[in-house]
């Protein structure tokens, strides 16, 4: 089954072939590949090698045998490939592969990629915006996407960063982000970025004057209830977890380390338990994570939902669990269960933000379990 959409090549992932390797680790590890419809009964979880090779095979043959290009992809597409594989990722350009993010960051037209440059007139420091075209699956559909992504491949603040021929650097976008803080609109990318690049303790003012920290910030992205947001909440808890795991290192307690946490900070965690406590009690026996992410058991056939829901919610149990957390049995399922229907989908295209979450997920799982991943060339 494609992508639900019309233009399969501008919204979906294409596939080049299918990776039999593939199928034949989750015929071993979880006795069939999981139908569409109908979820298999409950697997025992593999050991050790067996978990670590599936999950490699995943992330190797989604990287490999599906590509993006510049003519027919845009920059939504290209970019969640970058949250999956950061700078690794590459798009065919002119007949030959080159890395996605060095060719965006030297000035590369893409479709969506629009960054504008502001002078002094409106703040002291200008900073580069990038135009939001929400709904498009072209562009940035949400405040500071680029910069969450960005965040997460390895950059530092004063990387270059050509527009219109003029050269800037990530900080550009980071001042911007502080400069456009709002309390009324999600800020789980803005969380993600600011996280990343900003001192824990850092104070600043948004273009209102009011003084913002990102204390504030995850205390006012914890301040909604389970679910509300994009991708049934999972973006918010991602967010959140990513940003109390930078202030638990900072701290020196370690990313996931149990320590006294501050009121916005404790807040947050609180939240996230919550969460994680909601995805286990409705995954289904086959490992699936509810469609209805943190509300309610759901589950139905249809493929972009279904890989989307347990994908998102994987890459938040990720970076949310701790590492005795990361090694129960109903985690590993989970693991399972997205690898297996990755395989089951290898022949089909498919839509590129569900794909390259539930990827960002399994290459987070695999980094803290088994260590940074290498890929062979």
């Amino acid at each position: 089954m494609c992508c639900p959409h019309g233009n399969l090549s501008v919204l979906c992932c294409p596939t080049m072939f299918r990776p039999r390797t593939l199928v034949l680790w989750v015929a071993l590890l979880a006795g069939c590949s999981p139908p569409k419809i109908e979820t298999p009964p409950p697997a025992a979880p593999p050991g050790e090698d067996a978990l670590q090779a599936l999950v490699d095979e995943t992330l190797e043959s989604n990287l490999y045998n599906r590509r993006l290009n510049t003519t027919d992809h845009a920059a939504w597409q290209v970019l969640h490939g970058a949250l999956a594989y950061g700078q690794r990722f590459e798009v065919e350009h002119e007949g030959r592969l080159v890395p996605a993010v060095d060719y965006l960051l030297k000035g590369g037209r893409l479709a969506g990629w629009n960054l504008r440059a502001h002078d002094d007139s409106d703040r002291a420091d200008g900073g580069l915006e990038v135009i939001l075209e929400g709904g498009t699956v072209k562009g940035q559909g949400h405040s500071d996407q680029w910069l969450a992504v960005l965040s997460q491949c390895d950059l530092e603040r004063n990387h270059p960063l050509m527009v219109d021929g003029r050269q800037h650097v990530i900080d550009d976008l980071v001042r911007r982000a502080q400069w456009e803080v709002e309390a009324d609109r999600e800020a789980s990318w803005t969380l993600i970025g600011l996280s990343r690049y900003l001192p824990i303790d850092a104070t600043w003012q948004n273009r209102h004057g009011r003084e913002w920290s990102l204390e504030r910030l995850v205390a006012a992205e914890a301040d909604h209830y389970l679910g509300q947001g994009a991708c049934g909440g999972s973006h918010r808890l991602i967010g959140m977890s990513m940003a109390l795991n930078r202030y638990r290192a900072a701290k020196g307690g370690g990313a996931h380390a149990p320590m006294f946490l501050a009121d916005g900070w404790r807040t947050a965690d609180e939240r996230i338990r919550e969460a994680i406590a909601k995805a286990h009690e409705y995954q289904a026996d086959s490992g699936e994570f509810s469609m209805a992410y943190f509300d309610r058991p759901h589950f139905f056939p249809n493929v972009k939902e279904r890989l989307a829901a347990s994908g998102h919610t994987l890459e938040f149990l990720a970076l949310a669990l701790d590492d005795a957390e990361l090694r129960e049995a109903w985690v590993e399922r989970g693991v399972v269960f997205l690898c297996g229907y990755l395989a089951d989908l290898a022949e089909d295209d498919i839509e590129c933000g569900g794909l390259y979450h539930a990827l960002h997920g399994l290459a987070v799982f695999r980094q803290r379990r088994f260590g940074e991943k290498q890929y062979p060339r």
